[in-house]
This record gives structure tokens, C-alpha cells and sequence, in this order.
């Protein structure tokens, strides 16, 4: 629904479904805000689950985890109940300006 959770309704434990290149990525990055990873779906990077791979998502008893990409990626192929991983980047306007001007020069 797009709510923001604040740190402090976090999940302790979550299982993360991820279609990434480096999904140990993600776990230092849940790691770094005290979330445990109890259990995990990787995929190939870019690939939607499976039949098998969602019923297992969908009986899982752990809050489930995916990265924006993936929601984004997978479609109705997502799960509605899913916390979604959002990637921000502080400073994002100060790289944008440093890019542009990299690519003017």
C-alpha cells in the first residue's frame, strides 16, 4: 500500500525473496538495520518466481522481503502481504549534478 514503516515496526526476522546478482547485498543491508534474515529465496537476477517458489513464499509464517526492483519486475506475479525494499540514495541531487557534469566535459 506504500506505507512506510518506521524502524521501530520493523520486522526482527523476515525471508527474503530476491532476484538479484549479489544476494548477500541485501542481507549486510537488512543486517545494518538489526533485521535478521531467517530464511531466503534467491533467484536469478531478473527472474519472477515460480509456481513452487510462491507457494512456498505464500506459506511461509515469516514476514516476507523483496527489493523494489523485484516488485516492480515480478507484476501480479508479487505478493500483496510482501514488505517491499526501497533504495535510497542520500545525496542523490548532488550526484545527479557531479554526473551531468562529468558527461558535459
Amino acid at each position: 500500500d506504500g506505507a512506510v514503516l518506521a524502524p521501530e515496526q520493523w520486522p526482527q526476522e523476515v525471508l527474503i525473496a530476491a532476484a538479484v546478482g549479489q544476494p548477500d547485498s541485501v542481507r549486510a543491508v537488512l543486517a545494518q538495520g538489526s533485521i535478521h534474515t531467517a530464511d531466503s529465496l534467491a533467484l536469478r537476477d531478473h527472474a519472477p518466481p515460480g509456481t513452487r517458489q510462491l507457494e512456498r513464499l505464500r506459506s511461509s509464517r515469516l514476514p516476507i522481503l523483496i527489493t523494489e526492483k523485484d516488485a516492480v519486475g515480478w507484476g501480479n506475479r508479487c505478493l500483496a502481504e510482501a514488505l517491499v525494499l526501497e533504495l535510497r540514495i542520500e545525496g542523490a541531487a548532488v550526484l545527479a549534478r557531479r554526473l551531468l557534469q562529468d558527461l558535459g566535459s
